[in-house]
């Protein structure tokens, strides 16, 4: 993701000696270059075993997040200049049990708007992220689309995010349409966004048979939105 933005003197000032400093001193661990504003991520004042993801502009400051006893080396954060129209940052939360490339990761996206963040997609699993900007309706407006793995019972599914005005709605794929579906339990369904094909394969399981059925799907078919 491309980072946008230029630097004020007075917040490019303040991120260079917070990235000296480490998470000591000042308790800042990293900062983020955000457009016109920072994002920091430092040692909480009254629980230092804690960390805080703070938003910073030229008019103070926000606590945008608290990550109860979070490593500093788990914690990152990029920037992006359009993702479903707003610029903002991506939070990636690691679980620290494994190689950065393998290990299972949240992925947080942050729209910055008037000084001020709010979340507006998620996406998790193992390995690097797979989250897709493709506009699946043909409405000229990109979708962002999340293949996700749940690190319970390593459930496959795809979330679909689309803007609407200014609120963002979550859609899923429904089983209604699914011939022969049958629920045995929370892998009897899995859906996984192709980019290849810009399509999405369920994956599912069928009654009376061991077997799962396949089928391809294209655009918002079969996709239900949450409020």
């Amino acid at each position: 993701m491309k980072k946008g933005g230029r630097r004020g003197p007075l917040l490019a000032l303040l991120g260079m000696l917070a990235l000296l400093s480490g998470c000591g001193g000042d308790r800042a661990c990293w900062v983020e270059q955000c457009g016109d504003c920072q994002v920091e991520l430092r040692r909480c004042a009254q629980a230092p075993e804690d960390l805080e993801v703070v938003l910073r502009t030229n008019d103070g400051e926000t606590v945008v997040r608290t990550l109860p006893l979070a490593r500093e080396e788990n914690v990152s954060a990029q920037s992006f200049t359009d993702v479903l129209g707003w610029p903002g940052f991506l939070l990636t939360e690691r679980q620290g049990l494994a190689e950065p490339d393998q290990d299972w990761s949240v992925r947080t996206y942050y729209a910055v708007e008037d000084g001020r963040a709010r979340q507006i997609a998620v996406s998790f699993g193992w390995g690097e992220p797979e989250d897709y900007e493709v506009d699946l309706d043909a409405d000229g407006e990109k979708e962002l689309v999340s293949n996700v793995v749940y690190g319970g019972d390593g459930h496959h599914s795809a979330f679909i995010y689309k803007r609407r005005g200014d609120e963002v709605r979550q859609g899923r794929h429904t089983t209604a349409d699914l011939p022969d579906f049958d629920q045995r339990n929370a892998n009897s369904v899995a859906v996984t966004y192709d980019p290849e094909k810009n399509a999405f394969c369920i994956r599912y399981a069928v009654k009376g048979q061991s077997d799962p059925a396949e089928v391809e799907t294209t655009g918002l078919e079969g996709v239900e939105f949450g409020p």
